[in-house]
């Protein structure tokens, strides 16, 4: 759920949700208000509202645009191989005993799964904060995934 979403992220970016309404544009008698209601899901946010609170959060629009949950469940997970078979991406099945391992044969989605195993086995060796995962989830994870590049910073 979208709210879900971004309550995590203003959480994560230190914001409440007066902040994050006030600097999304909303008037200080309603931006506590607003922001609650996308949180719980009484309310659904526009294209525009949208916009504002990737930019406001630094996070990509695509973010939100992504319907897979946190705790993805099995129709969700049965969802995506079936995409993958559809676009004619080669998803292919190994059995053994009560485990079954799924092979998807596209690099992209493989450079990305490789990646998210590596910051996640960083993260649990303590070798990166979970500020500089979370980061590293909210933030280059939907540009991998979106296909758009890095923007490289002029240091």
């Amino acid at each position: 759920m979208i709210g879900d979403k971004i309550k995590k992220i203003r959480k994560f970016r230190g914001y409440t949700q007066k902040q994050l309404g006030l600097l999304c544009g909303y008037k200080i008698n309603s931006a506590d208000v607003m922001i609650a209601k996308y949180e719980t899901g009484d309310r659904i946010p526009g294209r525009k509202t949208i916009e504002k609170l990737a930019a406001v959060l630094d996070v990509p629009v695509s973010l939100f645009d992504c319907n897979i949950k946190e705790n993805i469940g099995v129709s969700e997970l049965g969802d995506l191989l079936l995409w993958l078979d559809e676009f004619g991406t080669s998803v292919n099945f190994l059995f053994e005993n009560d485990k079954i391992s799924v092979i998807v044969e596209n690099p992209k989605f493989n450079e990305y799964l490789c990646m998210w195993h590596e910051k996640t086995q960083e993260y649990k060796d303590g070798k990166i904060s979970l500020y500089e995962y979370s980061n590293w989830k909210y933030t280059i994870m939907p540009l991998i995934l979106g296909g758009k590049e890095q923007k490289e910073e002029n240091t």
